[in-house]
Parts: C-alpha cells; structure tokens; sequence
C-alpha cells in the first residue's frame, strides 16, 4: 500500500531538495568546468547557479496559480488535451532518463572506488530497491528522511571541505579573469545536470500543505546549493590548479583525501562522503519513481489504482534504462548530451509559456 501522508511542509520540501541536488554531477563538474574555463571555471559554476535561480520563481508561481495541478495540466491548458499530453510525454521521458542514468552513474562509480568485484547488475538491482521501497511509502516518508538526512549530509561535508581548505598552498585560482562568452555558454550546458531535481518542482503542488507559501524556501535552498557547488569548485581549483584538476576523475570526492584525520575511525575521507552521496541518489531515484507514477496517473487520467500500476510500469522502465548504458563514460556522456536541452525547453520555455499564458487569461478576466 503507498502511504497516504502525501502532504508536505515549504521546509521540507526545501529539504528534498537540498538533498537530491548532491548526486552524481558534482562528482564529475569541476574536472569538467576546468577542461572548459580553466581558472575561470568557479565562477562559470556561479553563473550556472545564478541562471538555475532565475528559473525558480517561474517553477514556483505555478504552484501558487494552480496548486492542485501539475505539469500535465499545464499541457493541457495551454495547448490542448491531445497536442499538450503528447509534449508532456517529453516530460515524463526526461524524468525517466534522469533517475536511470543517476542509477547507473552512481552503481558505476560505486563499483569502481570500493566495490570492484561485485556485479554491476547486484549494485543497480541493491539501489533501486532501496529507492523503490523509499518512494512506495510516499512523500511525507521522503520528506522525513529529508530533514534527517541534511543534516547527516551536509554537515559532515561542510566540515570537511572547511578542513581541506587550510591545506591549500599555491594560489592556483590567481589571477582572477572573467571567462570567454563562449566558455560561459558551454560551461552553462555543463552544469545543468546539477539542476535536475528541480524537474520534480513540476509536480510537487498537489502535494505541499501550502503550495502558495513555498517560493521562498525553495528559493533559499537552490540559493544555497548554489553556493555549495560554487565553494566546492573553487576548492578543487585552489588545490589542484587548473591543468590538474581537468586530469581529475572524481575531483569532489579527491580533495577530502588531503585531511588527514588518522587514529579515529575514519580514515577515508572520499569513502566516508561516498556513502552519504548514497542517500542524496536514494532520494533522487525515489523521487524520479514517485513522480513517474503520479506523471503515469495524470496522462492517462486514472485514480488511486492507475497510480499504483503507474509507478510500477514507471519503476520497470527506469530500470531496463539504467541496463542499457554499456558503461559509465557512455551513460556520463549521453546526459551531458540530452541533459541541456531537455532542461532548457521543459525547466525554462515551456513553465515560462504557462505562466504567460495564465497572466493573459487572468487580465482578459479583469478586463471582462
């Protein structure tokens, strides 16, 4: 049975995302930002965050015009039942995509820094069930695990970054120059994958206790997200340098190994973030699977039982999609391909066009 405790606080809802947007990109990003920007790769990481900011209030002021709607019935409003259900299928098959490569990104990196002799297939089957059974129990359970989690999670990072930051030497990051435009653009595709449980904002009104007062923490939460990915970057920057950190495979994970914590328990630094990296996927890979039922239910018009059926036809489709990469450079390179512009068209254009056109319907009313 899914659990019926579907409503969920402004302040739990920040906390999700808190959580999810520590998945696998930030892994590979600051490697990938030095290879485009050099030096000037933090701050291209900024301008990614600054422009996943400006997006948030479009996101957010759909919920507060229609809080009982989700993206679907924004297609279906703005261009018709037919016509928005087929584009909204654009939707549904970008967040099936998303959970599938995070779920086979993460099973792969796993595999590679400490379990090298375990199946992949035992790896992606373990996560996914784990991440099945968290979104079977419904959005008041992840919200709860959540508020639990961000603590555990970002605490213990923060205090590790603070601690690598005093064992940095040569100022790699000086001098500061602006990057190129080109750079910018490039650096912009690039960071988008960060920015992916913002999707989940698409279909989370019918589910917040009050839609109409969530804006500002959501907002604070991507603020700080922001800021994280940006402090991490600058990090990795100041102490690998430029041409280093691009050479870097997991340069997030790489810098904890300079704090130097011997005689407690805790001795490797990268391992000890990597499992907690864990939790932020769990959530992530849920939330892909909990909203695919609800996109499934929504489509096709279904109740309670089409849910449930939707989540598991979702979860089946998911999986088989996390098998078909051949390997993680594959699957790494096919988001970073897809991943641009299916967030510029449905994260941007298309809740810019619904918003539009809500304004438009509410002033021909005023005008009447």
């Amino acid at each position: 049975m899914f659990s019926e405790n579907q409503k969920i606080s402004s302040r739990q809802a920040a906390a999700l995302l808190l959580v999810e947007f520590l998945g696998t990109p930030l892994l590979f990003l600051p490697s990938r930002l030095a290879e485009i920007a050099g030096r000037q790769c933090w701050q291209i990481m900024a301008v990614g965050a600054l422009a996943a900011l400006a997006v948030t209030p479009v996101l957010t002021s759909l919920a507060k015009r229609e809080p009982g709607w989700t993206a679907v019935e924004w297609f279906r409003s703005v261009f018709g039942y037919v016509l928005g259900g087929l584009l909204s299928l654009g939707l549904g098959a970008k967040l099936l995509l998303d959970g599938a490569m995070e779920l086979r990104i993460f099973a792969e990196v796993t595999r590679r820094l400490m379990l090298p002799y375990t199946p992949l297939p035992l790896l992606l089957g373990s996560v996914f069930l784990l991440s099945l059974l968290a979104a079977h129990r419904g959005m008041e359970s992840r919200a709860r695990a959540a508020e639990i989690l961000l603590l555990l999670v970002w605490a213990p990072m923060l205090i590790l970054l603070a601690a690598a930051a005093f064992s940095v030497g040569q100022p790699y990051f000086l001098p500061l120059e602006l990057p190129t435009a080109k750079e910018v653009w490039q650096g912009l595709a690039v960071t988008q994958p960060l920015y992916q449980p913002m999707l989940f904002l698409l279909f989370l009104p019918p589910f917040l206790a009050e839609p109409r007062k969530t804006g500002r923490s959501v907002g604070k939460a991507m603020a700080a997200a922001g800021l994280l990915f940006t402090g991490i970057t600058f990090l990795c920057l100041a102490v690998y340098g430029p041409a280093s950190l691009s050479q870097k495979a997991f340069a997030s994970l790489q810098v904890m190994e300079r704090v130097s914590m011997n005689g407690i328990f805790l001795t490797r630094q990268d391992l000890f973030l990597l499992w907690f990296w864990m939790a932020a996927v769990l959530l992530l890979v849920s939330g892909s699977l909990f909203f695919g039922g609800v996109f499934l239910q929504r489509l096709t018009a279904a109740g309670e039982k089409g849910r449930k059926w939707g989540f598991w036809l979702f979860g089946l489709g998911l999986l088989a999609a996390a098998f078909l990469p051949p390997d993680l450079e594959w699957a790494y390179a096919f988001r970073n391909r897809v991943q641009p512009l299916l967030s510029g068209v449905y994260l941007a254009l298309f809740p810019a066009v619904f918003l539009i056109k809500s304004w438009a319907v509410e002033r021909r009313k005023e005008l009447g």
